[in-house]
């Protein structure tokens, strides 16, 4: 059984390159099989070296919700960046975000969706303490995005139970 390790991973990346590479071709095939393969490999190699790290799994849903708020999150912040920008009215503020979450998996989520929002970035992870980049238009700003990234990233790990 031991020869079958990672033959779902193999799947779902070859299909991802199917798609990616966007027709079907013996190149693109040959080529899907091997990084796909490669890519199994190195990623066992790794995983099976590291002892201590415990991936604890997010509940599909609670991670569909996060998704949607992401992408939600993403356009509206989008559409208030590009009038700050067309109006000149924006200065840069570095501010600090406490979590109510203690979970590693979610708070490096909820970092990487903060970096993803225009306008946003996060620049440091201490804890549950993120330090976050952000252009505002004004002070109230701050507190806005703050209450927006604690209600739409941080919520649906509180509501599916991640402290």
């Amino acid at each position: 059984m031991k020869h079958f390790k990672g033959y779902g991973e193999f799947i779902v990346l070859f299909l991802f390159w199917l798609l990616l590479m966007g027709k079907i071709s013996v190149f693109s095939v040959v080529s899907g099989m091997i990084v796909s393969e490669l890519a199994v490999v190195f990623s066992n190699f790794i995983f099976s070296r590291i002892d201590t790290v415990k991936v604890k799994y997010i509940n599909i849903f609670v991670f569909g919700r996060f998704i949607l708020n992401v992408f939600l999150e993403i356009f509206i912040a989008a559409y208030y960046h590009i009038l700050r920008i067309i109006t000149a009215d924006e200065v840069s503020v570095i501010f600090d975000i406490r979590l109510d979450i203690f979970d590693e998996m979610a708070i490096i989520l909820i970092s990487n969706a903060i970096t993803l929002t225009p306008g946003t970035m996060t620049v440091q992870v201490s804890g549950n303490t993120l330090t976050v980049a952000a252009f505002i238009k004004d002070e109230e700003d701050i507190e806005y995005i703050s209450e927006r990234i604690l209600r739409k990233f941080q919520k649906p790990f509180i509501d599916g139970g991640l402290r």
